[in-house]
Formats: C-alpha cells, sequence, structure tokens
C-alpha cells in the first residue's frame, strides 16, 4: 500500500469514528451548482469526494462565524478561510455560501456580503458549479470546466500539496489561535535570492529567512529538503499528501507531517526556534549565543576587536571598531566558529585554499573579514548560486556601512559604499505614484484611512489582472470598486483614464516629461491624477474616477443601468434595461432584473436600442464586422443572442497589441451572458446597445439622445 492510499485510509477510517461520535449529521454536498447555497443553520458542507476534505462554516470566538476548509478527519485543522477579515455575527442565523448571477462566489446574509471572489461578471455562469478536490483545493468552474477561481490561488496561512509558491504568493499568519483575521506575519519567497530560500516578515521588518553559502549543514534556518520539496513546482500530491507548512501566529513557520501509525500531527520543523533564530537579532557586528548572557542579560556580544560604543546620532550603544584596521601590515585575523551570518550583499570568491581566500580579502580595499569553505553545494551551483562552488565570502572596505540619500525624484535610495541599490521607497510605495516609477503587475498604491490618517487604508489601485495593457481598477477590500476600460465604451467616456496619465504609469515615463504631476489613491475611493501648475504655483486636479454613484463599478448589478439624471421609484439611480424587471431573487428574495418573457424561440425577435457610456465587455464575444446588419445577423447565428454593439470605428493602437475589440467590428452577449456594468449616456454621444426582446412585447425603441 502506497503512502498515498494509506494516508487517506487513515483520514476515511478516522472519518468513521467521527461521524459514530457525532451528535449531529451535517447535510452534505460534493458540488454546489447556481441558485444552490451551502447554509450555516443547516449545518450543510461541501464534501471531497474521497472525504479528506471538507468546507462550511465554523467559529472560535463569540458571535464570530467563518466560512473554511478543514480536513475531514481533523475538523480543529483549519487550511483555509473565507472571510478571515470579515467574520458573520453568530446572531445572523441566514448566512450562506452560493454562486451569484454574476459567476461570483459570496458569503451573505440578508443584509451584507462577508466575501466574494470578485471576478468581473462572466457570460455563461448558469452553468458554473464549485467543487472541493482531495487536495484541499476549492474551485469554482465553468460548464466546461475551466478553471475561474481556486483557493489555492488564495491561500491564508497554510500551504497544500499542490499548490506552488510563486513569487507574489504569500501566507499570512491568523492574529492569534483563535482569531483567524490577517495577522501580523507573513511568509514568502525571497525577492533577492528566490531559488528556495524563504523569508518571514513582521510588518515591514525581516524577521527571519532561510540560508545558504556560509551557513553549515547543521544551520538551524536550514529548511528541510521535504519543506523545499513541498514549495517546489516539483511538489505532487502523491508524495506530499501527508504534509502541510503553516505561518503560525506567534512568527514560526511550521512544517507537519502526519502520522499514519499514530493518526496525528507532528511538528517537524519550525524557524525561528528562539531569540538568535531571528533575522539580525543583535544588529550589526554583533553575535548571538543563547549559551550565555552578558552584563546586561542579553545573548548578543560585539564581535572581537568591537566594542559598545554611543552612536553619534541616536546616542544608542552600538558595536564599533576599538581600533583602526587598514593601515600598513599590521593584519591579525581573530576567529569565530558560527552556523550563520547573511551573506546577501558580500563579495563571493573561488579559492582552492583558505590560505589564498585570506590573500584575495587582503588584496581588496580594507578587508573586514572572510571565511572559507572547502565544500561547495552542487545543487547551487548548478542553478548559478553565490557559494554554490567552494571558496570565500568577503567583507571588505565598511561593508556593513550603507548611506541613505533622497533624490529629486522623490526616491528614498539606500545604498552600500560603492553606490549599489539596497532598497528605494519607489518599490514601496503608499498612496502616490510618482513620475520615475513604473506601475508594474505586482505593484499596489493603498489609500490612506482618512484626509488626516496616513495608515493603509480600504482602497487600493493596481493593473487589471485580466486586461493588463495599459488597464487598472480599484478594489474596496476584495470587492471591484472601479475599473478604466476600452471596447464599448466611447472616447468621451468618463472611466477612461487621460493619455498623460497612462504615460505616467508606464515604462516610457520619465521624469522629464512628466514631472509635474502625479497619481492618488484617494481614502475616500477615488483615483485622481494631478498637475502642477507653473504659472500659479499649485496643484490642479485634472481627472479622477469614479466620479458618481454611476462611476462605481456595477453599481446596480446584472441586467440594469445606472442614471445619474433621475432617480426612479425607489429613490434610486437604477433601473431595469429594456425587457427586463425587478423579480425577486429564488436564493435571497432580494429583487433582480430577470427578462418578463422568454427569447430564443423561434423568430420572434425585435431589439430595443439604448445608449451607453460604459459596460463590461470582460468575458464577452468580440467579432469583427463590416456593418451593423452582419453584427446582428452573427449575433443571431450563435447560441441564444442576449445584445450585441456594432463600432464603425476601431482603436489602432489596442489592435497593434492585439487586444479584443481594436479593429471595427461588434461585441456579442449570448447564451446566458448578463449585461453589467452599464451606464446609460447624458446626452454627450455614446454607443448603441441593442437588447434582445420578443416582438410580442412592442417593437419600440429605448434612446438617450
Amino acid at each position: 500500500m502506497t503512502t498515498s492510499v494509506k494516508f487517506l485510509t487513515t483520514f476515511i477510517f478516522s472519518t468513521l469514528f467521527v461521524l459514530i461520535l457525532s451528535p449531529r449529521c451535517d447535510a452534505q454536498q460534493e458540488k454546489l451548482t447556481k441558485n444552490g447555497s451551502i447554509r450555516d443553520k443547516n449545518h450543510e458542507t461541501l464534501t471531497s469526494p474521497a472525504k479528506v476534505f471538507q468546507m462550511g462554516f465554523f467559529g472560535l470566538e463569540p458571535n464570530q462565524r467563518y466560512l473554511g476548509i478543514w480536513y475531514y478527519a481533523d475538523p480543529k485543522t483549519i487550511v483555509w478561510v473565507a472571510n478571515r477579515d470579515n467574520p458573520v455575527s453568530s446572531s445572523s442565523s441566514s448566512s450562506f455560501l452560493t454562486i451569484e448571477n454574476d459567476g461570483n462566489l459570496v458569503v451573505k446574509d440578508k443584509s451584507r456580503t462577508y466575501f466574494t471572489t470578485g471576478l468581473p461578471s462572466a457570460s455563461g455562469s448558469a452553468s458554473w458549479t464549485l467543487k472541493l478536490e482531495d487536495t484541499g483545493n476549492l474551485i469554482l468552474q465553468d460548464g466546461s470546466g475551466k478553471q475561474m477561481w481556486s483557493s489555492f490561488s488564495f491561500p491564508t496561512d497554510t500551504f497544500l500539496p499542490g499548490m506552488y509558491m510563486e513569487k507574489a504568493m504569500k501566507l499570512t499568519s491568523w492574529k492569534t489561535q483563535n482569531d483567524p483575521g490577517s495577522g501580523s506575519y507573513v511568509f514568502q519567497k525571497d525577492t533577492v535570492f528566490g531559488y528556495n530560500n524563504y523569508t518571514i516578515f513582521y510588518g515591514k521588518r525581516l524577521h527571519w529567512k532561510s540560508g545558504f553559502g556560509l551557513e553549515s549543514n547543521i544551520n538551524p534556518t536550514k529548511m528541510p529538503i521535504a519543506a523545499i520539496h513541498l514549495l517546489s513546482r516539483s511538489n505532487t500530491t502523491k508524495t506530499l499528501n501527508n504534509s502541510r507548512l503553516v505561518m503560525g501566529s506567534s512568527g514560526e513557520i511550521q512544517f507537519y507531517y502526519w502520522d499514519l501509525t499514530l493518526g496525528k500531527w507532528f511538528l517537524n520543523w519550525s524557524e525561528p526556534k528562539d531569540y538568535c533564530g531571528k533575522y539580525s537579532a543583535c544588529g550589526q557586528n554583533s553575535y548571538c549565543d543563547m549559551s550565555k548572557k552578558n552584563e546586561y542579560n542579553s545573548f548578543c556580544n560585539c564581535v572581537p576587536g568591537f566594542d559598545l560604543i554611543p552612536d553619534v546620532v541616536t546616542s544608542e550603544k552600538v558595536c564599533k571598531r576599538t581600533a583602526p584596521i587598514c593601515i600598513g601590515n599590521d593584519t591579525n585575523f581573530l576567529k569565530m566558529e558560527i552556523v550563520k551570518i547573511d551573506v546577501t550583499f558580500e563579495t563571493f570568491m573561488e579559492s582552492k585554499s583558505e590560505l589564498e581566500c585570506k590573500e584575495k580579502c587582503l588584496g581588496l580595499d580594507c578587508c573586514q573579514a572572510y571565511s572559507y569553505s572547502a565544500v561547495g553545494n552542487e545543487e547551487l551551483a548548478r542553478v548559478g548560486v553565490p557559494g554554490g562552488k567552494q571558496g570565500c565570502w568577503i567583507w571588505y572596505s565598511g561593508s556593513q556601512l550603507v548611506d541613505l540619500q533622497l533624490e529629486d525624484t522623490g526616491n528614498l535610495i539606500l545604498q552600500d559604499g560603492s553606490g549599489k541599490q539596497m532598497w528605494s521607497s519607489f518599490s514601496f510605495p503608499t498612496d502616490t505614484f510618482l513620475p520615475g516609477m513604473y506601475m508594474e503587475k505586482a505593484m499596489k498604491l493603498t489609500s490612506w484611512k482618512t484626509q488626516n490618517d496616513p495608515g493603509s487604508g480600504s482602497y487600493v489601485f493596481q493593473k487589471d489582472t485580466v486586461f493588463g495593457y495599459n488597464n487598472y481598477t480599484i478594489f474596496y477590500g476584495k470587492r471591484l470598486h472601479w475599473k478604466s476600460g476600452f471596447g464599448l465604451e466611447s472616447n468621451i467616456n468618463p472611466t477612461k483614464m487621460p493619455i498623460a496619465a497612462i504615460h505616467l504609469l508606464s515604462r516610457s515615463n520619465t521624469t522629464k516629461t512628466l514631472n509635474n504631476s502625479r497619481l492618488v489613491m484617494g481614502s475616500s475611493g477615488e483615483i485622481q491624477f494631478y498637475y502642477w501648475d507653473l504659472t500659479l504655483g499649485k496643484w490642479f486636479l485634472n481627472w479622477s474616477e469614479p466620479k458618481d454613484y454611476c462611476g462605481k463599478y456595477s453599481a446596480c448589478g446584472q441586467n440594469s443601468y445606472c442614471d445619474m439624471s433621475k432617480k426612479n421609484e425607489y429613490n434610486s439611480f437604477c433601473n431595469c434595461v429594456p425587457g427586463f424587471d425587478l423579480i425577486p431573487d429564488v436564493v435571497t428574495s432580494e429583487k433582480v432584473c430577470k427578462r418578463t418573457a422568454p427569447i430564443c424561440i423561434g423568430n420572434d425577435t425585435n431589439f430595443l436600442k439604448m445608449e451607453i457610456v460604459k459596460i463590461d465587455v470582460t468575458f464577452e464575444t468580440f467579432m469583427e464586422s463590416k456593418s451593423e446588419l452582419e453584427c446582428k445577423e452573427k449575433c443571431l447565428g450563435l447560441d441564444c443572442c442576449q445584445a450585441y454593439s456594432y463600432s464603425a470605428v476601431g482603436n489602432e493602437e489596442l489592435a497593434r497589441v492585439g487586444v479584443p475589440g481594436g479593429k471595427q467590428g461588434c461585441w456579442i452577449w449570448y447564451s446566458g451572458s448578463q449585461l453589467v456594468d452599464l451606464q446609460v449616456s447624458d446626452g454627450a454621444g455614446g454607443r448603441i446597445l441593442s437588447i434582445r426582446n420578443p416582438i410580442s412585447k412592442g417593437a419600440y425603441f429605448f434612446l438617450y439622445f
């Protein structure tokens, strides 16, 4: 019997005991379809096929309920939490999980939404399903089986077999053992040495790092091969399905394995184990020794040749040299046996002996220290990592010294003695984007909490993960708040970003052309583009979005439109599009816009028209067409045509880079598509959207001119 089969068998047998001893039998499902739900009050759950994992609602603290995934045989071991920072009140007995009409997976009750997958509205979402795999991966897929979203792409504190630790992925600890909210410790790939090297940050402070180089084979910070294998692309559920990696709430990264004999989890490895295991626990030019404390009741001491001397700036005592070196040949080397030291920014040289290493050190500008290793690391050498071959690491010319410089661009740079950049504020922006920066995929602008509180707010501006080319989004938590656009959106579309703002965010951005501008993610949810008026000597707001309620993404929901020029009978700017009426939803009882009569039956077809300035076209179908008639015919030729919009004018820039909608033609909605993020024209011009309706409903046009 293989290890994986034994593990599943152990889980299944353990599960039998759980079912026998449990006073309550949960309503278990293996798949969730649209209009279905997982309800907390009914103790409903979603279970993986072989009963390895289970998903449902749970609570650890009074009055707080969460949707999570746990091991079927060990419900106390939670591996993923959906609404970790937004718990449901236990007094809310109506909370449930469902697939919305737009395809999004949500946790909600009658009054509010606690979690959403935040996907743009998708066509054909009526056939979408949710399943929990035996790997623990929660997958939302369309009717063809294509994966639209998965929990493995959004882990909380736990890494499971089958995941891959890519550069952008992070494991964030729980706040406490009983509070799954986002804690202060974050485990991720080392941004300097990415190859099998990892870090833990406490806020913005480096708390721990795995290592190689000078670190010996017994180095306690080295990760076990099994843990590294788990985090790599070669990770498979067949070889490691009895393990997991957890970012603990107290700051340790923990590697667990399942004991098949005893049927329980064991902690195989964790770091940092003690005070000395933390990164730079004692600061520069000092060492940490857990076996003894100094006169100040500390584990820290200065290395030989250094003493505690007050710093000239802070007056804090730090380890500094007691006598100058690098003068003449008065040289001696004092030796220490170490298990770890950071070598990130030092110099590595191949050497065949310690004497050669020492001579190379002395041949450099003011040699400070060296360390020689006669044994290389074949695996590191093969991938070109420094220290892979035998040789030595050298510290010279004030290696520990750094220089801080503020440039005229506004970039704060930390550099070493040679001028090499070690850190810059441009790589870690807050709410403002300046000329000279580049808006890469991973970069985010996070708003202030308020105009007077610079703490991290709720609004985040970033590149659109679907259409990255000069397209951007604002998220409010995990909810899409606004998106820039192309496609059906006309040249006067208020959500379109000005060319100057797009240029500022691009690689072609230079301080020479745009140094009088800045982009700010405002605390109230608007992305704002400012320019400096040289004549008046002050900042002016050139553009911002969203400007009003209708500017927000999908402000009115599906199959409805937003019109700021008038309110309806419910004192709202929202109305159903022609052929749709407010009808109670079968799951939530909330009124939503649905068709009043069926279409796609015979040839009883009419198209009602609206003039619009924006609509989401992310998942719709684009076809080149030479006329509106050809566009209409192509729409009717597809499975149950819902709507179409034709444009006689293309966009050369979009066409050149292969973006849908770049050429003239039409967008088509069909087979269950939803009309989302729709705003009518205010009379200044727009695009015509043709919505299919039965002739029996009246052959009229619904126009805004």
